[in-house]
């Protein structure tokens, strides 16, 4: 098995080592390392090495294949919510057919007497029950019982997806709902609540025989038997190098020992009770029992005949989930714990404490039987309590199909043991870890059904009725009253969905999201895997393993392909004609399927008279712009850039000499199509009628263009270019030289008409030289008048001002001399008060805009002079000077001119 390969059988591991990924079958996260003589399971998937395996069970004998066969049987068992959606659904189609029945009635009754308010004729039955029958179809269409039929698969299959890798397995879907209802639990302890990993740790040999004597004893009987304490005694003997005493006919009692016959001896190996039960004396043995029994071990006794020759003392742990997972469902709700074992009591009690049972929920010393009965006195009587039973062993087989929900523990190398049969649930792996999950998800499944039962199977259904047959008539528009089944169909196909998307959401109940690295980590493994499968190595060791299928394949797909070329579809715009070997078959094909000889035996011609084709001349579309080129962009003028047109642009057909010798680069289309009195004619005898257009075309634009000027072409006579190319075009291409109609010309588009692009540049720049002379000259003419117009303002300005200033002198001049004569009059009477005014008039007038410093000193007897002083010589005069040791506050010295 290579690496990335999928183990295909249950086996041995002969030779290799590798890592497994197991996680589909038993919910281990971590890969499992396995080396030569390792149990691997089918299903798993090779990591790292590559290994040889030694097939045991193969196809449905394997884990994988007992998982699909144990899911297939939970599928086909009905629970009882399903079985009372299943008589819900006989009881629908008679209420339905009812419903419809009267809808049928009631619009055949509104319909009459809708007619009669209305003053109409009265219809006949036929209208009246075409008119009635809308309604009543929309019921029946509505009604349909898909949805109460999806409503419990679909939520039990969600459920059976939801637990997949987790090591759980419905054996029976009925399950889930039982163990929904479970308000009890009973438990096993070995193997169940402890890992049933023993070891051995008392080894006493009684009488004659010696502690080799006695493991070999022991190791011979148990060597058969896969129960937890047996593996301990094998695993104790091989430790030692001991080799198993050989004995035959070896029989197992449940929940008691083993007996087994060595030469004419028999060997018995078990509890206490089984020996008293065989009539062997296990005074010797019993000081020994309870010092065992003290130290918490599970002791076993050895006798050969019927005397006791040693004793075993056994110990188990306890799972390391046990207690996490009792307390998870004592937090949910579980009323009552027992623990049944066929253990002593002192052992279980051990267990109990530290899985957080009490003594009270201890029931020990039990066989088979007794496990069945206390499971029944649980669930029956007044106060019964729906119980849940959890064991591995075949002793606890009784109690699993007895207990409501039967959990199943299963241990087998290979897949599910005998005792898993028994059970409704199989859980692999670590049974404990997932078991809280399984209750809620047990619940929740069951609210899931209600729900799709009650909501949308029947409430959803009764609201479509309501809806699409009995309200639709009066809220739908007028042309659409009539549509009322669809409305339904329509309606009936959303409720069906809903409860698919409602039990859907079960598959991410309680689901942690991965990890980034965690989804990363996967989707590498699965690249991995697919490229190793794809590899040209693999792919064609499977192709050798089947070339006669490939062989045959091929052959049926190349034959199928071979006579698919002669299916061929008509259209109905289209006519076809049949060519066989290339001669055209008269007969005509109508519109539709045909099947015909396939190619090279017959060809079909297909033709589409009513079709218009376009054809351009002097330029090709771009492959990645497709088609003609838009109007908006092919409307050019002779002074166009012309850049990222879309286009390829033919000069050896778009350049034309215009009447007055000039160069003129004209782009065109015409538009065609063939004549319809004889299509096929036309067809194979014009050849190729693209390049038939295009010639002709191309030469009547260069004959239409010699006889016109150049400006009248770029100008005014391009309309009229344009009408009589497509007159010319038309006369030429209708009729051939025999009068047999040909093309019909529907008309020529000119996208582009101006100087070619080689000269454009310089047409350009002379537009552009003529343009700025233009400019100029109108610059320099608004310069002109600018300059003017601002000469002429400053002048009158001038003017203006002149006037204004002689008018202010010649007034001031006036006033002036009127003051004089005043005051000369006035001087004549008051001499002395005239002159002491012009005095303090001029002063006024000297001092004014000068600086200023009055003294004033009443106790210097001097005169009072006025005296004009400049401001530099008076300063330094009339300012005291200060010396170094002056007080004086730095405010005297900013203001000298406050100093007294």
């Amino acid at each position: 098995i290579r690496p990335g390969a999928k183990v295909p059988a249950d086996g041995v591991i002969l030779s290799g080592r590798t890592t497994l990924d197991t996680k589909a079958l038993t919910g281990e996260s971590a890969p499992a390392e396995v080396g030569p003589g390792s149990h691997i399971l089918a299903g798993s998937i090779n990591h790292l090495g590559a290994i040889i395996l030694e097939a045991r069970r193969v196809a449905e004998h394997t884990v994988a294949g007992q998982v699909a066969k144990l899911t297939t049987s939970a599928l086909q068992q009905k629970s009882s919510i399903e079985r009372k959606a299943d008589t819900l659904a006989r009881w629908f189609l008679p209420i339905t057919l009812g419903l419809a029945l009267i809808t049928f009635l009631v619009a055949w009754w509104l319909e009459a007497r809708g007619a009669a308010s209305r003053a109409e004729l009265p219809p006949s039955s036929w209208q009246l029950a075409r008119r009635a029958a809308p309604p009543a179809l929309a019921v029946l269409v509505v009604a349909c019982p898909c949805a109460l039929i999806l409503a419990t698969p679909a939520a039990i299959i969600a459920a059976l997806g939801r637990l997949a890798g987790t090591g759980i397995l419905i054996r029976r879907g009925e399950a889930l709902e039982r163990l929904a209802a479970v308000r009890a639990f009973c438990l096993d302890k070995t193997g169940t609540l402890t890992e049933g990993k023993f070891h051995l740790a008392r080894l006493t040999p009684l009488a004659d025989y010696d502690e080799i004597q006695l493991l070999a004893l022991s190791a011979g009987v148990e060597s058969g038997s896969e129960h937890p304490l047996a593996r301990a005694v094998t695993a104790a003997a091989a430790l030692r190098g001991i080799m198993p005493a050989v004995i035959d006919q070896v029989q197992a009692s449940p929940g008691g020992g083993v007996t087994g016959q060595m030469a004419q001896q028999t060997v018995r190996l078990g509890s206490a009770r089984f020996m008293l039960e065989s009539g062997i004396d296990i005074g010797p043995a019993i000081s020994f029992l309870e010092s065992a029994e003290n130290a918490g071990e599970t002791p076993v006794l050895v006798a050969v005949d019927q005397a006791v020759c040693g004793i075993l003392g056994l110990l188990d742990t306890p799972r390391p989930q046990a207690a996490a997972a009792i307390a998870e469902l004592r937090g949910l709700g579980i009323e009552r714990f027992l623990m049944l074992t066929g253990d002593r009591p002192e052992v279980a009690k051990r267990l109990a404490r530290e899985v957080g049972l009490s003594e009270d929920e201890v029931r020990a010393g039990l066989l088979p039987a007794e496990k069945a009965a206390l499971v029944a006195q649980l669930e029956e009587g007044p106060n019964g309590l729906p119980t849940a039973m959890l064991g591995d062993g075949i002793n606890d087989a009784p109690a699993l199909a007895r207990a409501s929900a039967g959990l199943a523990v299963s241990h087998g190398a290979y897949g599910i043991d005998l005792a898993a049969e028994a059970g409704d649930v199989v859980l692999l792996g670590a049974p404990l870890e997932h078991l809280g999950l399984l209750v809620r998800l047990a619940r929740k499944t069951s609210e899931v059904i209600t729900q799709n039962i009650l909501w949308f199977a029947l409430g959803a259904n009764l609201v479509g009725i309501v809806l699409t047959a009995w309200l639709w008539p009066l809220i739908a528009p007028t042309a659409w009253r009539d549509q009322s089944p669809l409305a339904a169909a329509i309606y009936h196909q959303l409720a069906s969905v809903l409860v698919l998307v409602n039990s859907m959401r079960l598959l991410w109940f309680e689901k942690p999201a991965p990890s980034l690295v965690t989804r990363f980590r996967e989707a590498t493994n699965k690249l991995n895997r697919l490229a190793e499968g794809l590899a040209p190595g693999e792919l064609l060791h499977h192709a050798s393993h089947h070339l006669g299928k490939i062989a045959v394949t091929s052959v049926a797909v190349a034959l199928a392909f071979w006579i698919w070329t002669g299916m061929h579809l008509i259209k109905a715009q289209e006519q076809g004609r049949v060519l066989r070997f290339g001669r055209l078959l008269p007969a005509a094909m109508d519109p539709g399927f045909h099947w015909r000889w396939p190619w090279p035996v017959e060809r079909i011609a297909k033709v589409n008279p009513g079709r218009s084709a376009s054809v351009t001349v002097g330029f090709r579309p771009e492959p990645q712009g497709g088609g003609q080129p838009s109007q908006a962009r092919t409307a050019r003028t002779w002074n166009s850039a012309h850049a990222n047109e879309g286009i390829i642009r033919l000069q050896e057909e778009s350049l034309v000499i215009t009447g007055d010798g000039y160069l003129v680069e004209m782009l065109a289309t015409v538009r065609y199509r063939i004549q319809t009195e004889d299509p096929f004619r036309s067809r194979f005898e014009l050849g190729e009628p693209d390049r038939l257009v295009r010639v002709a075309a191309e030469t009547i634009l260069r004959e239409l263009a010699a006889q016109g000027a150049f400006a009248d072409l770029l100008t005014s006579k391009r309309g009229e270019l344009e009408t009589r190319a497509r007159d010319l075009l038309a006369t030429r291409l209708g009729v051939d030289a025999g009068g047999v109609p040909g093309l019909e010309v529907e008309g020529i588009s000119l996208h582009d008409l101006h100087p070619p692009p080689e000269v454009g540049t310089s047409y350009h720049d002379v537009t552009r030289a003529m343009e700025g002379r233009q400019q100029r000259q109108n610059q320099a003419h608004a310069s002109t008048l600018r300059k003017r117009a601002e000469q002429v303002s400053r002048d009158e300005d001038l003017l203006a001002k002149s006037f204004v200033e002689s008018f202010n002198r010649l007034e001031s001049a006036r006033a002036n001399g009127a003051a004089f004569l005043f005051r000369l009059v006035t001087r004549a009477g008051s001499p002395g008060l005239v002159d002491f005014r012009l005095f303090w008039d001029s002063v006024g007038a000297a001092m004014a805009g000068r600086e200023k410093l009055l003294v004033d000193s009443p106790n210097v007897p001097m005169r009072s002079a006025l005296w004009f002083i400049p401001p530099d010589i008076a300063r330094p005069i009339f300012q005291p000077q200060r010396g170094r040791g002056d007080a004086s506050s730095p405010r005297d010295e900013e203001s000298p001119s406050r100093q007294p």
